[in-house]
């Protein structure tokens, strides 16, 4: 699992004991897919699914910058997140984060990134391919020139048609049942009429 943080300044107001810092957090859930090489028997990474659009989950922290020490953050993180380990690891890493801009006069913003990476190995590539080649919704073929759509967190393919309709009155994967979050399913699936 890596965590990753990056901080600016919030330019837009000057810095006031009661202003606060923001943190926001974002979880992302990746596959890296592997195919075992029959020459050799090595395996072979082929793709990263899904690339880094949409979190699974954000936790927003609003605080002042006496509040960013490890066990005040952990306090905060493990009350939304209910997993001790990873919350004792995203506080410390904020509070280190937080400390290298201790004193300044500017509140800041500080994004936390929290990737976990599961590795998927399968014997060959085309029984991947076989497995995405159906529409789980209409049960017809996924063809080369078919408009098909990938959900975000779970990578499941669908046709586009089939999916849109899908999510008018589910907030899941029709597969896996994986949530999406609401304002994905709201503004950009909607609104951007589909991401091909």
């Amino acid at each position: 699992m890596d965590i990753l943080a990056f901080t600016s300044f919030d330019q837009t107001f000057y810095h006031h004991p009661s202003h606060k810092n923001r943190v926001c957090i974002s979880f992302y859930q990746r596959f890296q897919r592997f195919a075992v090489d029959e020459s050799d028997g090595t395996l072979v990474c082929t793709r990263m699914d899904p690339p880094f659009h949409f979190p699974s989950r954000q936790i927003n922290l609003n605080l002042i910058s006496h509040q960013l020490t490890p066990r005040h953050l952990f306090r905060h993180i493990d009350s939304r997140l209910h997993d001790r380990t990873l919350s004792r690891r995203i506080a410390e890493k904020i509070a280190a984060e937080a400390v290298q801009y201790d004193g300044f006069k500017q509140p800041y913003v500080m994004s936390v990134y929290v990737v976990k990476t599961e590795q998927v190995v399968s014997q060959r590539e085309e029984e991947e391919e076989e497995e995405e080649s159906t529409c789980a919704i209409c049960l017809d073929g996924l063809y080369k020139n078919d408009e098909t759509f990938d959900l975000p967190y779970c990578s499941h393919r669908f046709h586009s048609t089939c999916i849109g309709e899908w999510l008018q009155s589910h907030r899941s994967c029709p597969l896996c049942r994986e949530t999406l979050l609401e304002e994905y399913v709201e503004t950009d699936f909607e609104e951007e009429s589909l991401l091909f």
